[in-house]
């Protein structure tokens, strides 16, 4: 056996079946593939993170947020004690081509229970993370984030379920 399912996929291990306060995981692995289940909730404010840090804090972090009724999802600046402060979509004057902190608009199929899945790939050779994250099967983000190793997870929402949390590690 080398650790793969039936799929070809590297064995994930489950984190949380469900995140009903502010939870931490270690990853075990700066490389890996994070899956988890969305509960969108009926709040237009409500909102998901998932906060991406290594040993350094939230000085390098990164912070996937989702905001599935307003149908936004960005990537922020992470930190430990609240969401990223709001970025700016294409339309709202942000710059998404800057790869680093923006936000995307029209997200489809958030209006009922998806899935989010997000790669993290760190390469000690470029000095930092690559984060590729799916949402709904319908949109891709990705952004490269120097200085960042990865090694803590920190899931954090309002108004939003998050269930069936799942990760798998990746060769570095």
């Amino acid at each position: 056996m080398d650790g793969r399912d039936h799929s070809g996929y590297p064995k994930a291990r489950s984190l949380a079946t469900q995140i009903k306060q502010t939870s931490t995981f270690s990853t075990g692995s700066s490389s890996f593939l994070l899956s988890f289940d969305v509960e969108p909730g009926t709040d237009v404010q409500g909102k998901l993170g998932a906060l991406l840090f290594g040993k350094d804090g939230d000085n390098q972090a990164c912070e996937v947020q989702v905001s599935p009724r307003a149908n936004k999802a960005q990537y922020g600046r992470g930190q430990l004690d609240a969401f990223s402060r709001s970025e700016k979509s294409l339309r709202e004057g942000g710059s998404p081509s800057g790869a680093r902190n923006y936000a995307i608009e029209n997200l489809k199929g958030t209006d009922k229970p998806f899935k989010v899945r997000i790669i993290v790939k760190y390469s000690a050779k470029f000095g930092g993370s690559q984060v590729d994250t799916e949402i709904a099967g319908q949109r891709t983000m990705i952004a490269f984030r120097p200085d960042l190793k990865v090694e803590k997870l920190l899931f954090r929402s309002e108004g939003t379920g998050i269930k069936n949390v799942k990760i798998a590690a990746l060769k570095n």
